[in-house]
């Protein structure tokens, strides 16, 4: 497979399905945390709207969006400085692309401003945004079929 789009499309669904599954797992387990979808949700919509179930259907597609848009920069960083290690690369590329959204466009533009004073969601974001990238990386890596480069 060489076409970066499907890939991109396919790892991502694939990685919004490991970061919702995992955020779902987290709170049942009584983490304090807010939801990738939620936050999403409430990016468009009145918070009002956000928790009403088509507020919830809406933010996981904006969840999954994001995770496209993830797997797709990770698969252009891939083609770009080689497959080799691609799992490391992609919780490179995932925390980054994270920390660019939530650290500088989102007090830029007023996206969910309670997550800066939320030390747990921020440290949850972590985790599960380097479990994205181990999981995209590796998938990407897979599905285009790079070569690693010796030496």
């Amino acid at each position: 497979m060489r076409d970066i789009a499907y890939v991109s499309t396919l790892t991502g669904f694939i990685g919004a399905v490991v970061v919702d599954g995992l955020t779902f797992l987290q709170r049942a387990a009584g983490l304090p945390t807010q939801t990738p979808w939620g936050v999403g949700a409430r990016v468009f919509l009145r918070p009002e709207l956000a928790r009403s179930p088509g507020g919830i259907v809406f933010g996981l597609r904006v969840s999954l969006a994001m995770s496209i848009a993830g797997a797709f920069f990770l698969a252009l960083f891939l083609r770009g400085f080689g497959y080799d290690h691609a799992v490391l690369k992609g919780v490179l590329v995932l925390n980054a692309l994270g920390f660019i959204t939530l650290g500088l466009f989102g007090p830029l533009v007023g996206i969910a401003p309670l997550l800066r004073g939320d030390l747990v969601t921020n440290f949850v974001a972590v985790v599960n945004l380097s479990v994205l990238g181990a999981v995209q990386g590796g998938l990407v890596r897979r599905l285009l079929g790079g070569t690693v480069r010796a030496g």
